[in-house]
This record gives structure tokens, C-alpha cells and sequence, in this order.
């Protein structure tokens, strides 16, 4: 399994990070390769929640395996030849929320000749969530 690792400061107190890092329902309107998302469980949020996230032509089922608010969330996943784990850090220090994205990936197949692009797509990725958080000037939750 192949391992990639970025880290981001993102200029928005710990929780609204949070909030949106787990807001599966709206994935698709802050990240650029999803085209859909949707919570498959009853329990929207925690151990056990199963998510499917579509990606133009590739479908993923998510499940998270660790959920602990506002620090730490795991999340494996299986799609069409792929299957990982993503798990992200968070960590607030005086101006801002350090986010740490994980991300583990087994390619299966001809889709092995398309990891020399998940570095970048994992980095615009969060990037953009990044970019979703404070462009919206989210100071607080409701």
C-alpha cells in the first residue's frame, strides 16, 4: 500500500474545520473530483457511518473506522480497483487549524499507471477545502 501525506494551515478556528471536513452530504461543492456524495447509514456521524462518493465515472463506498470530534478522523474506502484509508489530523495552534491528510491507496489493475497523479489530485483536494473554508468566512458554528 502506498502512502501520501500532506499538511495544511487553514485560517479558521478547529471546529468549522471539522464541520466541514465531515459535512459528507456537500463534499461535491468544495471538492473538485466529486461529483456526488451522500451518507448510506442511519448514523450520519461516527464509527460505523457508510458514505458513497461518486468521482465522475468511479464510484467509492467509505466507511469511517475512527471518529473522534474535532482531532482525528479515519475513513477506509473501496472503489473500482482501489481501496485505501484517508486519515486526517487536526491540530489548532494560535492563528489557525493545522489539518495532516493521510492518505493510503493499493491500486488494482490498469488504474496502478494512475498514481503517479494522486499526489497531485490529494493536494488540490485539500487545497480546495482549504480555499471553501475561508473564502466563506466561516467564524463560527451554528
Amino acid at each position: 500500500m502506498r502512502k501520501w501525506e500532506i499538511t495544511v494551515e487553514i485560517n479558521a478556528p478547529i471546529q468549522v474545520v471539522w464541520d466541514r471536513l465531515t459535512d459528507f452530504d456537500n463534499e461535491a461543492k468544495w471538492n473538485p473530483n466529486v461529483t456526488s456524495s451522500a451518507i448510506r447509514t442511519v448514523k450520519t456521524y461516527g464509527t460505523g457511518t457508510m458514505i458513497t462518493v461518486n468521482r465522475g465515472w468511479t464510484h467509492h463506498l467509505l466507511t469511517i473506522k475512527e471518529f473522534q470530534p474535532d482531532t482525528f478522523l479515519s475513513i477506509d474506502f473501496k472503489g473500482d480497483n482501489t481501496t485505501g484509508r484517508s486519515e486526517n489530523f487536526l491540530q489548532q495552534n494560535d492563528k489557525a487549524t493545522i489539518l495532516k491528510h493521510e492518505y493510503f491507496l493499493e491500486i488494482k489493475g490498469l488504474n496502478k499507471y494512475l498514481r503517479i497523479f494522486t499526489r497531485t489530485r490529494l493536494k488540490n483536494e485539500i487545497l480546495a477545502l482549504k480555499k471553501w473554508i475561508e473564502t466563506n468566512r466561516i467564524t463560527k458554528v451554528t
